[in-house]
């Protein structure tokens, strides 16, 4: 009797933690945290938590479009497409040229694929405004932990890596670097940074010049 209750539970925990992670969906909330990047002479580049952090509203329309409202604003925070393209971000609208295109062709992502990122433009402090030629690889990515409804779960990724090369007037060629963390389980990104190296290989970070990036640590499911 003992051994069937206890296999009970477990199938029962098992059951409840499964229905706890499924694509997120309008109602649903975000919970994260900003990061800012740093790195020691030779060591690898680290991130730290930075602010308060955030709270966004999801609502997902007929057409896959991603909408992210803040708290209790009324405004977009954030936009992506079906293919989590950035249509807004901090609020402002981002011209169709400077729309960087996360997901592959077609919007489905899987391990070990490779692919060329649509060119875009994007306004680089030590550049201006430069067109980007990222080429993107995916892998498996960690296993994080997120508080889901409250609880710890355990949750699977994909590390999506994108580089491109950056030649712009008056200084030496760099390398722009973006990696996204995606949980294919949420269909959600859940951690995006970006990072300049000087020269066109990772290395000793471009200082000056970084972009504060973000991590999610939670989800409340809506009913």
């Amino acid at each position: 009797m003992r051994v069937l209750l206890v296999a009970w539970l477990f199938a029962a925990f098992s059951i409840a933690s499964a229905e706890a992670i499924r694509p997120l969906t309008t109602g649903d909330t975000v919970i994260g945290v900003g990061l800012v990047h740093s790195q020691t002479s030779g060591g690898p580049v680290t991130f730290t938590q930075v602010g308060q952090g955030f709270t966004f509203r999801l609502a997902i329309d007929a057409d896959g479009t991603r909408t992210y409202i803040r708290g209790t604003d009324v405004a977009p925070y954030w936009v992506y497409d079906r293919d989590f393209s950035r249509l807004v971000i901090s609020g402002r609208d981002i011209p169709v040229d400077f729309r960087f295109r996360l997901l592959p062709p077609g919007g489905e992502l899987s391990e070990g694929m490779t692919w060329n990122v649509e060119p875009h433009k994007m306004n680089l402090l030590s550049c201006g405004d430069t067109e980007l030629q990222f080429k993107a690889s995916a892998a498996k990515g960690p296993e994080l932990t997120l508080l889901i409804d409250g609880r710890e779960e355990k949750v699977a990724t994909l590390r999506v890596w994108y580089e491109s090369p950056v030649k712009c007037e008056g200084r030496a060629p760099f390398l722009r670097t973006h990696e996204l963390i995606f949980a294919p389980a949420l269909h959600e990104i859940v951690q995006s940074v970006s990072i300049n190296y000087e020269g066109l290989v990772a290395g000793p970070m471009q200082l000056g010049t970084q972009i504060r990036g973000w991590r999610l640590t939670g989800v409340l499911m809506g009913k």
